[in-house]
């Protein structure tokens, strides 16, 4: 009788871990789809991976893989603001191809600044933007991308959100969070960061 308990606890666990497996593969799949829907709307292209060489202060120039930010991540970042979207300048370290400014801007969100190191992503980024806001339905659309190093970048006064989703390695990270508490950092309503298979939190 307990060796039939035992194995049905066992066949119970597998299906539970099957199901979730299935599950993760679904949200992936979605995930996937939703991204190059939204590609293809706006004529734009956030999805192909890209690994520009990033200059580094007194070294040769390193290699950081691109990584797309999905949109349920986004969307549940704002969901978490404790002021109204519309209230917001959000600020984003390491903006890659511009996915979070433009649905930023898409939510609502009063003015969105991108800073990104490398000149081919930030140009990619301007693109983007370009091509979004022809599209995108608001009577005014306000935006910037500067090419700059976040360790040292100087934030600007109306910037009260921060977004970060796994734009640098630990030691580059340390000095950025730095930087931000040394910019009146009190005064950021929130401030999102990246954590392994989390996103944005």
């Amino acid at each position: 009788m307990k060796e039939t308990v035992k194995k049905r606890f066992f066949v119970g666990q597998d299906i539970k871990l099957f199901n979730a497996r299935i599950l993760k593969a679904i949200r992936f799949i979605q995930a996937r789809i939703g991204n190059r829907l939204f590609d293809l709307y706006y004529q734009i292209e956030t999805r192909k991976i890209r690994t520009p060489a990033i200059p580094q202060m007194g070294g040769p120039p390193k290699v950081k893989v691109y990584e797309v930010t999905h949109s349920t991540t986004i969307k549940k970042a704002f969901g978490c603001l404790p002021i109204a979207v519309e209230e917001s300048v959000l600020l984003d370290l390491g903006c890659g191809k511009g996915k979070v400014l433009m649905l930023a801007l898409k939510q609502g969100v009063r003015k969105v600044i991108g800073v990104e190191l490398s000149r081919e992503l930030g140009q990619l980024c301007a693109n983007n933007l370009r091509s979004f806001c022809q599209k995108l339905k608001r009577q005014k659309v306000d935006y910037e991308i500067i090419i700059d190093d976040a360790i040292n970048h100087k934030i600007d006064e109306d910037v009260n959100v921060i977004f970060m989703f796994n734009p640098f390695d630990q030691f580059v990270m340390k000095k950025v969070i730095r930087n931000i508490k040394q910019s009146d950092y009190k005064r950021f309503t929130a401030r999102f960061r990246s954590l392994p298979d989390k996103g944005a939190v």
